[in-house]
């Protein structure tokens, strides 16, 4: 496998991780994590949460599909906490 394919295939995970959280969390529309949970540039809570499932993946990818989505839900979960408690 090259790596322009496997970049495609986590691209394709990140992508079907950031909406199974968007929907399992109510992520809302609009832009209120854009600071949070991205970098500051991005348009939309959506593509936020895709940077933080990109940042957050590093040491899950060992992991099968719903450990990943479990172990994010849960990290996602206690950072938002966090934020809303500071």
């Amino acid at each position: 496998m090259n790596e322009n394919t496997t970049i495609e295939n986590n691209s394709d995970l990140i992508e079907r991780l950031s909406e199974a959280l968007i929907f399992s969390l109510q992520v809302p529309n609009g832009i209120q994590l854009v600071a949070i949970l991205g970098t500051g540039a991005e348009k939309d809570n959506t593509e936020a949460l895709r940077v933080w499932v990109k940042q957050n993946m590093a040491d899950l990818d060992h992991l099968p599909g719903q450990e990943i989505l479990n172990q994010l839900q849960s990290r996602l979960s206690n950072h938002l906490d966090e934020v809303r408690y500071f």
